[in-house]
């Protein structure tokens, strides 16, 4: 019956979890998955905040912009369960896994200069709309799994190739990494035993703040890497001074000398004979 629907209409999502729904409020289907997705918003407005106070890199800016919409994206899909909104979801997050590799141009080689940046976005862009298409068109959630899963080994292999040296940058990747793995153990952990044990729906909330926390630490990780590899490859140039140093005398002075200067010799030639 009509009057029996649910507030946003019939639940169509691709993929469910555990948490009862409507159980906590009729305006939203997952109320605890929902709030706990707010924290992507949190971390992300004030990452953004602090990025534009510095006058970080556009690049990082767009990570901060992307962890934004992947909440607004999350609290929508759990507090309606419709698949369009778990559309708002799940693309974004691969958006924001193409945010961490924007963050990375210039420092390796195939995504360095005009050539190699452009080359990079469009086969990424290409890459995450067959991906989009096939899962809308065939509606099978493995593909954004594997998909999401697929561009997060890439990020975690890019990060090795560019051979972080210093103990910020590290600690920053092996924190995100440790983040990220341990929420998809939970998150895997959650979807496994959700039909023999219904009360763990909880553990995707801590999915929730893991994944938060292992984004807020590969933007950081970028910040750090682009300021130790922008600075290495400008220290291998000579300085100002010395160009400066180098630069030849002016044509005009090279083959002339003036009144004093003759003088000069004149005076240094008849002391060196006398």
């Amino acid at each position: 019956m009509a009057a029996s629907e649910p507030v946003w209409g019939r639940i169509d999502a691709a993929h469910v979890f555990c948490e009862p729904k409507y159980a906590t409020s009729p305006h939203v289907a997952e109320f605890y998955n929902a709030a706990s997705s707010l924290v992507y918003v949190v971390a992300g407005g004030v990452g953004l905040a602090l990025a534009r106070r510095w006058a970080l890199d556009w690049r990082i800016q767009a990570g901060w912009v992307a962890l934004v919409v992947v909440g607004v994206g999350s609290v929508l899909f759990h507090a309606t369960m419709r698949f369009a909104m778990e559309l708002c979801d799940e693309i974004p997050m691969l958006f924001l896994v193409l945010a961490f590799l924007v963050g990375k141009e210039d420092c390796v080689g195939f995504m360095s200069g005009p050539a190699g940046r452009r080359r990079f976005r469009l086969v990424a862009l290409a890459l995450i709309a067959v991906s989009v298409v096939s899962y809308v068109a065939l509606f099978v959630y493995e593909i954004f799994v594997y998909s999401f899963g697929l561009a997060v080994l890439f990020e975690i292999g890019l990060d090795l190739a560019c051979r972080p040296k210093t103990w910020q940058t590290r600690a920053c990747f092996g924190a995100a990494v440790a983040c990220i793995g341990t929420g998809y153990a939970i998150w895997q952990l959650e979807q496994n035993l959700c039909a023999q044990h219904p009360r763990l729906w909880p553990l995707h909330m801590v999915w929730h703040l893991l994944s938060c926390l292992g984004g807020v630490f590969a933007i950081v990780h970028n910040v750090f890497l682009r300021k130790e590899k922008l600075r290495s490859e400008h220290s291998h140039s000579p300085p100002p001074f010395v160009h400066a140093a180098a630069a030849p005398a002016p044509s005009g002075d090279s083959g002339t000398m003036t009144a004093t200067e003759a003088g000069d010799a004149g005076r240094s030639g008849g002391d060196s004979g006398t």
